[in-house]
């Protein structure tokens, strides 16, 4: 398994997040914020807190995009996948990716 090393400016930024953020939010938030990557996550929290700081954010709708723009999955599949994600009880903005692409 490959590890990230992490810089001192992420760890620093990782202390500060920790007051809104749980440990997991907060530490991908500082790898992303230090190495201007976009940072995937349907955590209302977390999403408010990366607008603010100025990271760009996607979720689950956005990936789902994404793996079939990519040709990962077909539409279909993705539509099934948020669809059966819906029906266990995924807050989704929209109900079928046609709705995106």
């Amino acid at each position: 398994m490959n590890s990230v090393r992490v810089k001192k400016e992420e760890i620093e930024l990782y202390n500060s997040l920790r007051v809104r953020l749980e440990e997991g939010e907060a530490s991908c938030l500082a790898i992303a914020k230090k190495r201007s990557l976009k940072f995937p996550t349907d955590d209302y929290d977390a999403r408010k807190v990366a607008n603010i700081i100025g990271i760009p954010v996607s979720g689950t709708v956005g990936v789902l995009t994404l793996c079939v723009k990519r040709g990962m999955l077909f539409k279909e599949q993705g539509n099934e996948i948020l669809k059966n994600m819906i029906l266990k009880g995924f807050y989704s903005p929209v109900e079928s990716l046609d709705e995106v692409m």
